[in-house]
């Protein structure tokens, strides 16, 4: 799955040295990175910040009553969903989504 991370100090290292001797970049104005969930777990062990996954509707993982509370960032109806219970719902209205 990808995950969106932030990185709050994006301004004055917008960089993170990952496995394989790779480097991720965020976007220096918003802080913002769609990574692979590898990637995503070493950035946050190093100050960034997961926001959760990101993708299509299709994407989303399976809602499931052990995940209550978990984020996503579906971009088919671009909002965030969040898995409430078993059933993926709105941010907004907290209505199935």
């Amino acid at each position: 799955m990808t995950t969106r991370i932030l990185n709050l100090h994006a301004a004055t290292r917008p960089s993170l040295g990952v496995a394989g001797g790779r480097t991720i970049t965020c976007d220096p104005a918003t802080g913002f990175l769609d990574a692979e969930d590898g990637d995503a777990l070493l950035a946050t062990a190093n100050g960034w910040v997961s926001l959760g996954g990101v993708g299509t509707s299709a994407q989303r993982p399976v809602a499931q009553p052990v995940n209550y509370g978990k984020r996503f960032l579906d971009s088919t109806v671009g909002e965030v969903v969040l898995d409430g219970q078993g059933v993926w719902r709105s941010t907004l209205t907290m209505l199935p989504a």
